[in-house]
């Protein structure tokens, strides 16, 4: 994706959600369940016959590879990365207990329904319905809140970049080692379930994207999918360069 189209699809999304000030000021005590919007009907029908909820339903309950690859979008790209998250991964031991429609969600000019998954443990993830060939599909990568690179390999440098991570960001104060100068950076503190404690990105004052963050009219912690970067060894400090905003939401579209 040229940046040009990059900075258009954000923009796209901002006159969507509305103008408004910084997304929300305070840093997380300790990371928190995923964050959910208010309830709203799903009942569009796909092509295939079948509802949003029915596609919903079908993809949670599946029980094998073959099975989930049928409910999800562009399955051919999704399915190396979706069979080890539910053999081995964090899908392997939950267990869904309820599924709620709710609020829908836009990324770019693309609109799409949404579905909140509560897990017999309490936790919680996101299932969002976008239009595919046939009928509506799952967005694997969002549900899973996929990132290219495991954090866990961020953190002790095996990775020193991923071109992609599905985080919430809300504005930070910390600046210190190599992001110290607050004249060039903005710090942005990110959480999310599938990390302890928070870790801390950057994004160059001077980058188009942190305008559109800083207008971004949200009173929760913002879904991002961004592409970063250690810098040096940053990342014994969990510090980390923004090389990228991909969308302002965990679906990135086509």
């Amino acid at each position: 994706m040229t940046p040009a189209r990059k900075f258009l699809m954000l923009g796209s999304l901002l006159a969507a959600l509305g103008a408004g000030g910084w997304f929300a000021l305070k840093r997380p005590a300790a990371v928190a369940a995923e964050p959910l919007p208010a309830a709203s009907p799903a009942a569009a029908v796909a092509d295939d016959g079948l509802s949003s909820r029915a596609v919903a339903d079908n993809f949670t309950r599946a029980t094998t590879q073959a099975e989930r690859l049928k409910w999800v979008r562009q399955p051919d790209a999704v399915a190396a990365a979706m069979e080890p998250f539910f053999s081995s991964g964090k899908g392997a031991a939950e267990v869904v207990a309820k599924l709620d429609a709710i609020a829908p969600g836009s990324a770019g000019d693309l609109a799409y329904e949404r579905f909140a998954v509560t897990m017999a443990d309490g936790t919680r993830r996101l299932l969002c319905l976008l239009p595919a060939a046939g009928g509506v599909r799952v967005d694997f990568k969002a549900y899973a809140r996929h990132g290219s690179v495991a954090w866990s390999d961020l953190l002790d440098g095996q990775a020193k970049e991923a071109g992609e991570m599905r985080v919430f960001i809300e504005k930070g104060d910390y600046y210190n080692f190599g992001f110290k100068h607050e004249v060039r950076w903005q710090c942005l503190t990110v959480t999310t379930p599938d990390l302890d404690v928070p870790v801390w990105l950057y994004l160059a004052r001077t980058d188009p994207a942190l305008k559109v963050l800083e207008e971004t009219n949200s009173l929760k912690p913002l879904r991002v999918t961004v592409a970063v970067r250690a810098v040096g060894d940053s990342h014994l400090r969990r510090q980390f360069e923004i090389v990228a905003v991909h969308a302002v939401d965990w679906v990135v579209p086509d």
